[in-house]
């Protein structure tokens, strides 16, 4: 279910759509609960037009609200990874690329192989 209302409506099959829909008509604490999640993902995305401030403050009252608290605690960090325009998706691409020699080589080699591996791997 959780599934269902986080996927954009057009991507669902029709029969998914009208369980959506009768379950957002008939629990409308649920519809304003889809709408923040969608308002969130949209600000992560950087494809919405609201402020993390705007979010924060709409969580308020809301079950999200543990979770609206959770990002007040590192707020700086947070309104930095939703405003810069920087990325750390190469370096862990990087690291799991790097964990997974690892996990490979288990038991089987020194510190010495596992360098050269990494270093000079295609």
């Amino acid at each position: 279910m959780a599934r269902l209302l986080q996927a954009d409506r057009k991507d669902l099959a029709e029969a998914d759509r009208v369980f959506v829909d009768t379950l957002l008509a008939d629990v409308p604490a649920l519809s304003d609960m889809r709408n923040l999640a969608h308002g969130f993902a949209a600000l992560v995305r950087k494809q919405g037009t609201g402020t993390l401030d705007d979010w924060l403050a709409a969580a308020a009252g809301t079950p999200l609200e543990g979770f609206a608290s959770g990002l007040r605690k590192d707020l700086a960090a947070v309104r930095a990874a939703l405003e810069t325009p920087w990325s750390t998706g190469p370096v862990e691409g990087r690291i799991n690329r790097l964990k997974t020699i690892k996990r490979t080589m288990y038991g089987r080699a020194d510190f010495e192989l596992l360098r050269s591996r990494t270093l000079y791997a295609a």
